[in-house]
């Protein structure tokens, strides 16, 4: 069930558009319960979970992202902007929850979690910030939350080892930075970050590389595209 939720998950936040069907198929996959406490005694007090390594608080808003994004992509009219809108308001308070919840959670205990998966964890709630304010409601990647978030992703996976499993989950946190990293020493930081993974050679390193510099030279060719604009040409 988890793996099919992240499969889920990579395929409504995908560049590509996707049929009204996949979508409302992916996003209608609820996390349930009973899944958390069927997990070992050895991670039912860690924050994080332990397949996804990012907090299970932040499944449903991904999902959601994506579907509001593929939403976006399909339909148009004052009916479908007001739908939508409704929509991003109860998104961005659920995304800002996510995080209160973590962070109550981790004051309310000692972690039970490595330090490396908490590292994780705080990209993925950085890259989500990222994925909502720029793809959702179409803030400038040259705004400075913007930049401060890319940074902050760029340096929590700095700080885990290379070697750890942990580093195999920075790869979707990093690309979603590096989509809108403006400043070429972070774009520098990025790409050799994701090169790091090259020994897990499952994650096809260098195609990701690859592919973000085709969106660098699209955005800095053209920077005052939106996010539905630019990734349009990202995937053509």
């Amino acid at each position: 069930m988890a793996l099919l939720k992240w499969t889920d998950i990579c395929t409504v936040n995908s560049l590509f558009s996707q049929s009204p069907s996949v979508v409302e198929a992916c996003a209608s996959v609820t996390v349930y319960e009973e899944e958390i406490g069927n997990f070992s005694s050895e991670f039912r007090d860690w924050i994080i979970h332990p397949i996804y390594t990012f907090s299970r608080h932040l499944i449903d808003p991904l999902l959601r992202i994506g579907r509001l994004v593929q939403l976006r992509k399909q339909v148009s009219g004052w009916s479908a902007e007001m739908e939508a809108e409704a929509e991003a308001e109860a998104l961005e308070e659920l995304l800002l929850q996510s995080y209160d919840r973590d962070v109550e959670a981790s004051t309310g205990r000692p972690a039970e979690d490595p330090d490396q998966v908490l590292r994780v964890n705080e990209a993925m709630h950085a890259a989500t910030s990222v994925m909502y304010y720029t793809r959702v409601r179409d803030v400038p990647f040259k705004a400075p939350f913007i930049r401060r978030s890319v940074a902050r992703v760029q340096q929590e996976a700095g700080v885990v080892d290379c070697d750890s499993l942990s580093s195999r989950a920075l790869v979707f946190p990093l690309f979603v930075a590096g989509c809108e990293a403006v400043d070429e020493g972070v774009r520098d930081l990025i790409t050799r970050r994701i090169l790091a993974s090259e020994r897990y050679p499952e994650l096809q390193a260098p195609k990701i590389v690859d592919h973000l510099r085709r969106i660098w030279a699209i955005r800095d060719a053209e920077p005052g595209l939106s996010w539905l604009e630019w990734s349009v040409k990202g995937v053509s």
